[in-house]
């Protein structure tokens, strides 16, 4: 990408050589923006790669992405526990649309696949939760 085009997408936020943000929340933040890209470009493996970083990062808009592809097995199989799971976590983190989502795709699981869900999701905050109780380096965009 375009330097301005980093510069955009993380005002404010200091870039190095290795494409690494110094500030976190900016790293999220774009991480979630090239996600946005990729989808537009049809991208949907690069795109999920992308979102997934933002939501680990606990971006709620990211976590809803992230479980609407592994729903429509948009960059990954098909997945509905593993989608309900990060549209678990969105609503948990705040994000609306979850809500319907969920409501929406827990009448096409099983209550197996609901269980799994529930299990999942109790992972990933587990997760996330270790690392925001440690010092973090940033995001590696350009592991992607």
């Amino acid at each position: 990408l375009a330097p301005a085009l980093w510069a955009e997408l993380a005002p404010g936020g200091t870039l190095v050589a290795s494409g690494i943000f110094i500030d976190r929340e900016a790293d999220v933040r774009a991480a979630f923006q090239l996600g946005l890209l990729s989808y537009q470009e049809k991208d949907f493996e690069k795109a999920l790669k992308y979102f997934t970083k933002a939501a680990l990062g606990g971006l709620p808009e990211a976590q809803l992405n992230t479980g609407v592809m592994h729903v429509k097995g948009e960059g990954a199989e098909q997945n509905f526990v593993e989608g309900c799971a990060w549209l678990k976590l969105a609503k948990e983190n705040g994000n609306p649309k979850a809500v319907k989502l969920l409501e929406d795709l827990s009448q096409q699981m099983t209550i197996d696949q609901r269980t799994k869900g529930d299990v999942r999701m109790a992972e990933l905050r587990k997760g996330m939760e270790k690392k925001c109780n440690r010092s973090q380096p940033p995001i590696r965009l350009d592991d992607c």
